[in-house]
């Protein structure tokens, strides 16, 4: 992989933690907004609270709660600071997992997902079963995904991030296209850290990023006839 430039200054990284959580805070609008199915209405109720100005006319201050999601980002993060860049992938999920666990007493008012509550029932508060989360036939969602982007900062290889971040998003989506959705976050911020531009990302899938998550799931020899089916192959076929 080639690199542009290296973005890696203190701003940056806190631009990753704090746009993403009002990226977030304005697409959950205090439930209103992402439990509403209409785009169109979405969209006429933004343009009338901006009097015709559009999105970046919004005023995101704290009346806006952020979701579930953030609050796991910023665990996924906390996490990751009581780690080095030698500490073992899993080590790294284990310390990910327990602050999983730990952040759920924070979820009042932010509706977090019913597939994400159920993993961190099964979860133990030391984070020693972290890897004992059964295939789920049904754990297609976006939960993963929201809270890995911080992954891409940590790691100066981007074998390191796939590890991680799969492995993060594993914890509460045993699925393909919910663990390889927290891959990708964490992947592209990755790549953005590092300046590779974005128009190579999506390429860099499917030359870099799925042959090493491919890799390392057959690695770790997890219930492979499920993970190597038929929703890895949607998820890639999606992306192409």
């Amino acid at each position: 992989m080639e690199k542009k430039a290296n973005n890696r200054s203190l701003d940056n990284y806190k631009a990753v933690m704090l746009l993403a959580a009002v990226g977030d805070a304005m697409g959950y609008r205090n439930g209103s907004w992402e439990f509403q199915t209409s785009g169109q209405i979405i969209h006429k109720e933004m343009m009338e609270m901006t009097n015709n100005r559009g999105p970046l006319e919004l005023t995101i201050d704290l009346s806006w709660r952020y979701s579930d999601d953030t609050v796991m980002h910023i665990a996924t993060a906390i996490a990751l600071s009581s780690c080095k860049k030698s500490t073992s992938t899993d080590d790294i999920a284990r310390k990910i997992a327990i602050e999983y666990k730990k952040c759920w007493s924070r979820m009042s008012g932010r509706a977090p997902g019913k597939t994400t509550g159920k993993a961190i029932q099964i979860l133990n508060e030391d984070g020693s079963n972290w890897n004992k989360m059964p295939f789920m036939d049904r754990a297609a969602g976006c939960g993963g995904s929201m809270r890995s982007a911080c992954i891409g900062l940590v790691f100066d290889n981007i074998d390191k991030v796939v590890e991680v971040s799969l492995e993060a998003g594993r914890l509460t989506h045993h699925n393909p296209i919910g663990y390889l959705g927290s891959v990708v976050s964490a992947c592209f911020t990755f790549y953005a850290i590092n300046g590779v531009e974005p128009e190579r990302w999506g390429a860099l899938l499917f030359t870099e990023v799925f042959p090493k998550a491919l890799n390392y799931v057959k690695a770790t020899g997890r219930e492979l006839k499920q993970n190597l089916g038929e929703q890895w192959k949607f998820f890639e076929k999606a992306w192409d």
